[in-house]
């Protein structure tokens, strides 16, 4: 790991968040211990101590992860006084999705209070769940101000040792409560956010549109929306249980293949474009240097980024082929561990909780295998009289 310093980070990064998740500890002792480890480092660094202080950068790492994971985790303020009661809700939509199980849920980052005290507040991410209804995700999009009365809820915890527990899985999201919808009305207090929110939201409806008519059935309407989307919840249960016996399940997400290919064709076309500009003679000066060729196809991906159901497996993806572009342009070495471990600490520094999400972990340790196994692979083939 010498030349790898993002995995040397990751890996003490990533042990705290692990610990932080099976032990309870106060976080003034944390700020504290981080503090002394801080200043032992710089206390052994002066004495050119550097294996010591390497071993305490090592634990200050760790220190780091496991309070940045509680602090994820604090409970927001007054939950014990809002949830499980009728309350009023309002906030702005932050996603929206068809559930495979049926109906659909939207996602808001709101206020709760109770019916009885509205002075009573509660600042949370709050899920709205529908059995039935399939158009909330239809009606409902990003930026849009939403409120509605129901009964605030919490996910049942796990009740036995080894099960599942969904609440924990929620609040590693930040979500800490749910309505579910029988006979309640949702209000649409304001709409769209943003015009750039707006100008996205419109191109993904467009998109969806375009696949609708291409499409002979609905069956490979909702296979084309997650490939392309990312909107997995329009995939019928039956046609996703048939992926799920054959394994291949991983295909309906977007991923890397997708921003690989959207790369690849938008440097082609612009790099033709430049070439061409040139040989007519215009621009020279500007067009000269290749790097110009990048700043449309990075705009390309970022706008993606934003249309396709923003997935951990969605942001890997962005972050690696980001990277990629950077060490491209500033002629540095492109080593694909080391750049795993800077897009997996960026996802873990916002959100440490994504660690235990199953997406997150497969998307990473697929690419990981992959890079480590390919140059073994490739080099025992070519052995083979069938592939010289």
């Amino acid at each position: 790991m010498r030349n790898r310093p993002a995995l040397k980070i990751l890996i003490p990064y990533l042990a705290g968040i692990i610990l932080a998740d099976r032990f309870d500890v106060n976080l003034i002792f944390l700020w504290f211990l981080s503090v002394i480890c801080l200043l032992t480092i710089f206390f052994m660094y002066k004495k050119r101590w550097l294996s010591l202080s390497s071993a305490f950068l090592f634990v200050c790492f760790i220190v780091i992860g496991f309070m940045r994971y509680e602090i994820d985790m604090i409970p927001p303020r007054n939950i014990d006084r809002v949830v499980y009661q009728d309350v009023g809700v309002y906030g702005t939509v932050i996603g929206s999705q068809k559930e495979r199980s049926g109906g659909s849920s939207v996602l808001i980052d709101a206020e709760a209070f109770p019916q009885y005290n509205p002075y009573i507040r509660m600042k949370s991410k709050i899920t709205i769940r529908s059995w039935t209804d399939d158009s909330l995700s239809e009606r409902y999009r990003q930026g849009d101000t939403i409120g509605l009365y129901g009964r605030l809820t919490q996910a049942r915890n796990a009740r036995n040792p080894g099960e599942f527990d969904y609440r924990k899985f929620l609040q590693r999201q930040g979500i800490f409560g749910i309505i579910y919808l029988n006979d309640e009305k949702i209000y649409q207090l304001g709409s769209g956010g943003s015009v750039f929110l707006r100008w996205i939201d419109s191109l993904q409806r467009k998109i969806g549109a375009v696949i609708t008519e291409l499409s002979s059935d609905y069956e490979t309407e909702s296979i084309f929306r997650s490939l392309i989307l990312g909107e997995g919840g329009d995939v019928p249960l039956d046609l996703y249980r048939a992926f799920q016996k054959t394994g291949t399940t991983h295909v309906l997400v977007v991923s890397g293949v997708n921003f690989a290919i959207l790369a690849g064709c938008g440097y082609w076309f612009f790099n033709a474009i430049r070439k061409y500009v040139l040989r007519i003679g215009k621009y020279k000066t500007l067009l000269e240097k290749e790097i110009i060729t990048y700043i449309p196809v990075f705009i390309i991906i970022v706008i993606y980024l934003l249309v396709a159901n923003r997935e951990f497996s969605v942001f890997r993806a962005f972050i690696f082929i980001t990277l990629f572009i950077l060490s491209v342009i500033i002629n540095r070495d492109r080593d694909i561990f080391n750049i795993l471990a800077i897009a997996g600490l960026i996802i873990l520094l916002f959100i440490p909780g994504a660690f235990w999400n199953a997406g997150f972990q497969l998307s990473f340790v697929a690419v990981a295998s992959i890079a480590y196994l390919m140059p073994y692979l490739d080099t025992q083939l070519k052995k083979t009289k069938w592939f010289r």
